[in-house]
């Protein structure tokens, strides 16, 4: 386009490769590999994000419709024999077309990410797989998928700073793969980067040679040291937490092996292992399974019960915690914290004083000594939890009440409810949500609290089928101990018999 005859924006669009292919031959070129190994034109993952407003509008102006249009695989050089049957399609690339009548600001853009977290499908069998990797095509068969998601977990360890060796390049039946590291982070141990980097404080002090593997699932884990030259699995149950402060693994680990091209073409050889070429070996590797409620840490490779309760060594960094509180809510001695540094020591103004309220909060004031919250609605999914802080001033009685939605046999032991304090003891330990009586109602539940401080009430559907829908109320009152009890009795007296002489 001559930009000087038409300054209107150009529309960003991704295109598809049956289209791009032919316009580059028209104009004698092709879609080769550059000196970086990579393609001019960078792969489009169908990731797409819409603002609403644009999109309603595009929607009223198309009518919601898509345009159609088929893509033919031919099984010959002529045209002629169809590899496999065609069928109609929609492109999501077109989306960005349709867009283009609701966007009034120009605002289509994209966003690169690296190749290590790209687009790896498996869509190819091995032969075919095999061919394009004879052609430096890449060959999106079951290989290089399962072995595309090893190297990312790695690559996520490498960019928080781990040292992870490098991989090196594998071939299984003519399609080349990255073998190095093969790495599983779990979702409950690492949904995002930043929780990641929250679970290896020190990413320095982790080592994995590129014969490794590791796997590792649980919310409350901590990693301080790791050197990994084998197979290591760490598994942490939700009631429990693990802090490895130093552990060194040496094994045989675990290899992928070749299959021999009589096993792979044998009928008898398993799919799963024909569409791969190759199978896993596992000749060593440590566990280490955490199912005991606790918290526990592993120094030097000895695992060490350290706690009936876990620590939240989880989802996100918190601040340096303030003096451990008492039971009578004073400032406990023997438990100091850097944190703690009178402000003229820093060279810092004198800040106002504040009063401590227990666990990881502080405040001007202290918490309101009674409270309720409600919901009329909630909804869990499969095997999700949510979580309410509950924040005591005192010792308190805690009064919960679950109703449960639709109840039935099978729902009425899918959630769970606990209370668990930031330090200390459970005052409720994860406990099964019963169905109602026949009559439809269940009495609340009464807790006390024997201590002040910073508390959470999780509840969490266990069922890995069925979601959960109930309403839930929480009310809490300050505990009266008998010899207040007896006080306020005599005290009421009092008042009664000074009303009956002044009559």
């Amino acid at each position: 386009r001559d930009a000087s005859r038409d300054a209107s924006p150009l529309p960003l669009i991704p295109v598809e490769y049956n289209q791009l292919e032919p316009l580059l031959a028209a104009f004698r070129g092709t879609d080769t590999n550059g000196t970086s190994g990579y393609s001019a034109f960078p792969g489009n993952t169908n990731a797409i994000f819409v603002s609403l407003q644009p999109y309603e509008a595009a929607i009223r102006s198309t009518g919601g419709a898509v345009r159609e249009f088929v893509n033919p695989k031919y099984a010959d050089g002529g045209r002629c024999t169809f590899k496999s049957a065609t069928r109609l399609e929609c492109l999501m690339q077109d989306v960005a077309w349709l867009l283009q009548a609701g966007d009034t600001e120009g605002g289509l853009g994209y966003t690169t990410v690296p190749i290590e977290w790209g687009y790896f499908p498996c869509k190819n069998d091995l032969p075919t797989a095999a061919n394009l990797s004879a052609v430096g095509v890449p060959p999106y068969s079951a290989s290089t998928a399962e072995m595309a998601v090893y190297h990312a977990h790695a690559s996520a360890l490498r960019a928080v700073g781990c040292s992870i060796a490098s991989p090196r390049e594998r071939s299984f039946h003519g399609v080349t793969v990255p073998l190095g590291a093969a790495v599983v982070l779990h979702p409950s141990f690492a949904p995002c980067m930043s929780v990641l980097r929250h679970k290896l404080p020190t990413p320095s002090c982790i080592r994995l040679t590129d014969a490794s593997t590791l796997i590792i699932s649980g919310r409350h884990i901590r990693i301080d040291a790791l050197e990994l030259d084998g197979a290591l699995e760490v598994h942490v149950a939700d009631g429990a937490s693990l802090h490895i402060r130093s552990l060194r693994v040496r094994n045989d680990g675990w290899r992928f092996d070749e299959l021999s091209p009589t096993i792979l073409h044998d009928k008898r050889c398993p799919e799963v292992l024909r569409m791969r070429g190759y199978t896993l070996r596992k000749r060593q590797a440590r566990e280490l399974i955490v199912s005991t409620p606790g918290a526990h840490e592993m120094i030097d490779g000895e695992l060490i019960l350290i706690s009936r309760t876990p620590h939240a060594l989880c989802d996100a960094p918190h601040p340096p915690r303030p003096p451990a509180l008492s039971t009578a809510g004073t400032p406990n001695a023997s438990s100091r914290d850097p944190s703690a540094t009178p402000n003229s020591a820093l060279g810092l103004p004198p800040a106002s004083p504040r009063r401590s309220i227990g666990g990881a909060l502080e405040g001007a004031f202290p918490p309101p000594a009674r409270g309720i919250w409600s919901s009329s609605s909630l909804r869990l999914l499969p095997r999700t939890s949510m979580e309410m802080p509950l924040v005591l001033a005192a010792p308190s009685v805690v009064q919960y009440e679950v109703g449960i939605k639709s109840p039935s046999r099978l729902f009425s032991f899918s959630v769970y409810i606990s209370l668990l304090p930031r330090s200390g003891d459970p005052v409720l330990v994860p406990t099964p949500v019963q169905s109602p009586p026949p009559d439809g109602i269940l009495a609340p539940t009464e807790l006390l609290v024997g201590g002040s401080g910073v508390y959470t009430l999780c509840l969490e559907n266990r069922s890995f089928l069925s979601a959960a829908e109930f309403s839930v109320s929480l009310a809490h009152w300050p505990q009266v101990t008998p010899e207040e009890a007896a006080e306020a009795a005599a005290a009421a007296e009092m008042r009664r018999g000074g009303v009956r002489a002044c009559r």
